[in-house]
């Protein structure tokens, strides 16, 4: 009964952790897609803004004007607006491009602001799966204790002997994951 508790527990715990790294994930995908709507709204705006521009100067109208886009369903344009926004995060391109002053300042404002935004988005993603990561192998460690309890109290080891047992063995793992090993130190194959 002592021994399914304790697993219970540390399966809870695990999943509680894990529950709350995805949590983190999935907020920052979230924050992403919110910033790229603003972002994909102010740009549909600019382009309304700047108009058809000029009869015979088609580089003065706004993106909207200059695809033909005029009459479009507004789904398509938000649509359109929102994939030129999300292009300025990754290294992707598309058919939509800046024509005037107004749009190309924004464009240049959005990509910095993207650079910043989306390299540590990658950041915190790649920190939160290590954290799932190190939470998966301290969740293997943790199994393994209960199996070992087991077996000591099927085997009739007795309780203080399994208990100096499991001390040791707690101190033995925590000490391993401390220490630096020869192997892990790439540099040192370099002094021969």
């Amino acid at each position: 009964l002592k021994l399914s508790g304790a697993l219970k527990g540390a399966l809870e715990m695990f999943l509680n952790e894990s529950a709350l790294i995805i949590a983190r994930i999935l907020r920052l995908v979230l924050l992403i897609c919110i910033i790229n709507h603003y972002i994909a709204c102010f740009w549909y705006y600019i382009s309304v803004e700047q108009g058809a521009g000029a009869p015979g100067q088609k580089l003065k109208a706004g993106w909207v004007a200059r695809m033909g886009l005029e009459g479009a369903p507004t789904e398509y344009l938000y649509m359109t607006s929102l994939h030129w926004s999300m292009t300025q995060f990754t290294p992707a391109s598309m058919e939509v491009f800046p024509g005037t002053v107004a749009e190309r300042t924004y464009a240049v404002v959005t990509l910095l602001f993207a650079l910043l935004v989306f390299s540590s988005f990658v950041s915190s993603i790649t920190s939160a799966m290590t954290s799932l990561q190190e939470l998966n192998g301290q969740a293997q460690t943790d199994k393994q204790f209960v199996v070992l309890k087991r077996y000591l109290r099927v085997n009739g080891v007795e309780q203080e002997l399994a208990l100096r047992i499991n001390r040791y063995l707690t101190y033995a793992v925590r000490m391993k994951r401390a220490a630096i090993q020869r192997r892990d130190v790439e540099l040192l194959a370099q002094l021969s």
